[in-house]
């Protein structure tokens, strides 16, 4: 099933915070809240804490979609309407994280203002 494989590597991505994804868009306005604000160590293990989480779920999702295969496995052939509900959800949680950044662009003044850098 390597749609549906493709398709779990862009949801682990998803999940640890990669930009074009949405969790991203808030991962960064916290950095740069704490930056913005003076916090530069809370900023750097944030940011390291940010890379370990990363490097775990990479690691947990490479064994399972790179792993070996079960013997006796059948081959699957997967579904159109599967294939469109991931390429619905996935299309979605891109648009979020591309379109509200480009909406939103003053965002950024916003949280420096809020702050009073």
């Amino acid at each position: 099933m390597p749609f549906t494989g493709f398709m779990l590597l862009m949801g682990a991505f998803a999940l640890a915070g990669m930009p074009p994804f949405s969790i991203f868009i808030s991962e960064i306005f916290i950095i740069c809240a704490a930056f913005l604000k003076g916090y530069y160590l809370v900023t750097f293990l944030l940011l390291g804490f940010i890379a370990v989480i990363f490097g775990a779920v990479v690691n947990h999702f490479s064994k399972i979609l790179f792993g070996n295969i079960p013997k006796g496995m059948p081959v699957i052939k997967e579904p159109l309407s599967g294939k469109l509900a991931f390429l619905f959800l996935f299309i979605q949680i891109c648009a979020v994280g591309i379109i509200l950044p480009l909406i939103k662009k003053d965002l950024v003044w916003i949280v420096q203002k809020l702050f009073q850098v």
